[in-house]
C-alpha cells in the first residue's frame, strides 16, 4: 500500500442498523451487512474514523457497542449534524485522481456497494 487513505464512516442506517436515539438503550445494536469491511480497512492500515449525530453523552454506550459487535475503528467523532455531510479535498497537481469521494448508501443496505478499490487511490 502505497499511502493510507481516510474513510469517514457514519454509524446508524451505517454500518449498524438504524434505530432512533432514544431507543439505544432499549433495542440491540444490529450490524448492517458488510459492516465488518471496516476491520480489514483498518487492518491494511487505513484510518477509520466513524462519525455519528448521536450526542456525546452516548460516547460509552456507542463505542460498548461498536466493540461487542466486533467492529475496529480508528477515531470516533460525535455530535456532529444530522445534515449532509460535506468532503472537500484538494488534487494533487500530478493529476493522479481524485482525494475525495463519497457514498451515499441506502439506510441499513451495509456496505457492499462501497468497493475495495477506492481506497487504492
Amino acid at each position: 500500500m502505497s499511502k493510507r487513505s481516510t474513510v469517514f464512516c457514519d454509524i446508524d442506517g451505517t454500518i449498524l442498523v438504524h434505530r432512533k436515539f432514544e431507543d439505544i438503550h432499549a433495542v440491540a445494536a444490529e450490524l448492517t451487512p458488510d459492516a465488518l469491511r471496516l476491520n480489514d480497512w483498518v487492518d491494511l492500515g487505513h484510518h477509520v474514523i466513524l462519525t455519528t449525530a448521536r450526542p456525546e453523552y452516548l460516547r460509552e454506550k456507542t463505542e460498548s457497542e461498536l466493540s461487542e459487535l466486533g467492529l475496529k475503528w480508528t477515531r470516533l467523532i460525535m455530535d456532529i449534524g444530522r445534515g449532509p455531510r460535506i468532503l472537500i479535498n484538494d488534487e494533487e497537481p500530478t493529476g493522479s485522481g481524485p482525494k475525495a469521494m463519497a457514498f451515499s448508501i441506502k439506510r441499513n443496505s451495509g456496505l457492499s456497494c462501497v468497493t475495495p478499490d477506492c481506497l487504492n487511490n
